[in-house]
């Protein structure tokens, strides 16, 4: 019977591109980049081919973070850019949101300063509408970084305390410690220097 002889050979190469992604994974949880986006590739060469479109998403998403790591932010982007389209018609309310985020990371890094600031306003309003308030912390911390690259140093500073307000009062010392080390720089650039020294004494403290 043709049909279940082509079907044996789809699952087979199912198993094959299931196996792939694992191996990518692995890959880029050891730091072992080119073998995880060859891995990845392989895998997403077969949901390309059926009609998975969450799984092409995945994929899509996992080979822009792996480009991510290689710090090549232009190939990262375009990767997500692929991944949004599909995230938007068939994924849910986080990976819509989580997508958006991703991609204005990559706008920042990139010095795209006006599209980072209004796609991180956007991603903070939606993760406000799902309580979401980890996420929208998050969102506050690189909201600031954006303002402090584009020159608007007050906007900058009020993001920023956002965020350390948050991540003061859950007692996260690591998104902390972060932050406190942003607001330093931000504080020192503008001469601002005891206010500097109080933030990365308390971030050295928090580490």
């Amino acid at each position: 019977n043709q049909e279940q002889q082509w079907a044996k050979k789809n699952n087979l190469l199912q198993l094959e591109a299931d196996a792939y992604k694992r191996v990518g994974v692995y890959a880029y949880y050891k730091g072992k980049n080119i073998l995880a986006l060859t891995s990845y590739q392989q895998a997403l060469n077969y949901y390309l081919s059926v009609n998975e479109p969450i799984a092409q998403a995945n994929l899509y998403n996992n080979i822009g973070l792996v480009y991510a790591a290689m710090s090549q932010s232009e190939d990262a982007l375009y990767s997500y850019q692929q991944a949004e389209p599909l995230y938007q018609k068939y994924g849910s309310t986080v990976d819509k949101i989580d997508i958006q985020f991703n991609i204005a990371i990559f706008h920042l890094q990139l010095k795209r300063y006006d599209t980072a600031i209004a796609m991180f306003t956007a991603v903070i309003e939606k993760r406000k509408e799902i309580s979401d308030d980890a996420g929208v912390a998050e969102a506050y911390g690189d909201l600031g970084s954006s303002y402090r690259y584009a020159g608007d140093y007050q906007q900058a500073q009020h993001y920023m305390t956002l965020s350390l307000d948050y991540h003061r009062k859950n007692n996260d010392d690591y998104n902390a410690a972060a932050t406190l080390h942003n607001l330093a720089e931000l504080n020192n650039y503008l001469n601002n220097t005891e206010q500097a020294i109080a933030y990365a004494t308390e971030g050295i403290k928090r580490l």
